[in-house]
């Protein structure tokens, strides 16, 4: 599959999220899809106990941009949570770009659980995400 741009076509990074309660389809990513000559990135994003999956392309590896496990907003993952599991929104697992990193890395495709047994627990009784963004970019 590729995606084309202009005069341009790239190869495409195939974003989806395993299990839990959210599931998203491409045109749900398409914001925070960005293309240039070089690349074709995204982010994913699953829930608490849920696995990220990132895949690219043949000829194309994962570069990993940015990475959260932990919580910045009260409305991400919120369906059906108590109130108290969705109030501290400067949660922050310091090792989280150190752990996608190290599982990502170069790689065409990799997963990675959203857990504490993962990344620790950054705040105790908050239900926690984890965001990554990152790129395909060739080998």
């Amino acid at each position: 599959m590729e995606v084309s741009g202009g005069s341009h076509s790239f190869p495409s990074c195939l974003i989806s999220a395993v299990g839990g309660e959210q599931s998203h389809t491409a045109e749900s990513f398409s914001a925070h899809v960005s293309v240039t000559s070089e690349q074709v990135g995204g982010s994913s994003l699953v829930c608490e106990h849920e696995t990220s999956a990132l895949t690219c392309d043949d000829g194309t590896v994962i570069h990993i941009h940015s990475a959260n496990y932990g919580r910045t907003d009260s409305s991400m993952c919120s369906t059906g949570r108590p109130p108290a599991q969705l109030a501290k929104i400067d949660c922050y697992a310091l090792n989280s770009q150190t752990v996608v990193a190290s599982g990502c890395e170069g790689k065409s495709s990799c997963s990675i659980l959203a857990s504490n047994s993962v990344f620790s627990d950054p705040c105790f009784g908050t239900f926690k995400y984890l965001y990554i963004s990152y790129s395909c970019v060739s080998k």
